[in-house]
């Protein structure tokens, strides 16, 4: 057994640092890395370099990210625009335009990668997505383990509510919670999303728009900025189609 006889002790003796899942070599040079640039921020911050030097904009910013006081002073302010953003979507299409924003969520992602089958190019690909968990078991899986993180991810939900001033904090969190479940029962498993055979599905524009008709493609597309491409991946083909015919049932305000 030359793994034992090599990793034996280490694997015998070795803890797991109480805060990690994993840890290694790799791990620790990340750790190491992260002290060491925290320490290069601290110093530029703390010397006062020349203005408009690289030093002095580096060091502004990360004084401005730990300025906790100053943040908390402004309260929901720095909010407001996204929050009336939101409360303004008065129909689908509006929605919609949202769906294809990197700032919000969607019943699907839309990303650019290698394309799996030839990297030497790269290509648009959309997937399942909107969820707030990470991935549709922690909705739907039975047992202890499951239910304390639907508990805790209740009661953060609850808490950002809570934050932005909302009233019905609790019965909101419930709504978007509800809704999430509905999207994960959809949900292909990890597994099966990592099937190349079924969840590569490269398509035209409007072999997209038959699988999906009830999602206008040209406003959704348009607002990612990739109006004019005429062929994408798809990844999640029946999780995708399903989730956003929720678009047409679900009410708007949810």
């Amino acid at each position: 057994d030359f793994f034992e006889y090599v990793n034996g002790k280490w694997l015998a003796s070795f803890q797991i640092p109480a805060d990690k899942s994993r840890f290694g070599v790799f791990d620790e040079l990340r750790d190491k890395s992260e002290v060491d640039v925290h320490a290069i921020l601290t110093e530029v911050a703390e010397a006062s370099p020349a203005p408009g030097t690289t030093e002095q904009k580096v060091g502004d910013l990360y004084a401005s990210w730990m300025d906790e006081a100053t943040i908390e002073s402004r309260g929901l302010e720095p909010l407001q625009a996204r929050l009336d953003e939101i409360a303004g979507v008065s129909d689908t299409a509006a929605l919609q335009r949202m769906f294809g924003t990197v700032d919000y969520a969607a019943p699907f992602s839309i990303s650019i990668l290698p394309d799996p089958e030839d990297t030497t190019r790269y290509t648009i690909s959309i997937d399942q997505a909107g969820l707030g968990m990470p991935d549709r078991d922690y909705y739907i899986s039975e047992g202890e383990q499951f239910d304390t993180y639907r508990t805790a991810y209740e009661a953060y939900v609850t808490r950002i509510f809570a934050l932005i001033g909302d009233d019905a904090a609790a019965a909101n969190a419930e709504t978007v919670i509800d809704l999430e479940k509905q999207i994960a029962e959809l949900h292909w498993s990890r597994e099966r999303s990592r099937d190349l055979d079924e969840s590569y599905n490269p398509m035209t524009r409007q072999e997209l728009e038959t699988l999906v008709p009830n999602i206008d493609w040209s406003i959704v597309l348009g607002e990612a900025g990739v109006a004019n491409i005429d062929t994408l991946v798809v990844g999640e083909t029946t999780a995708i189609r399903d989730a956003a015919k929720l678009v047409d049932t679900v009410p708007l305000e949810t």
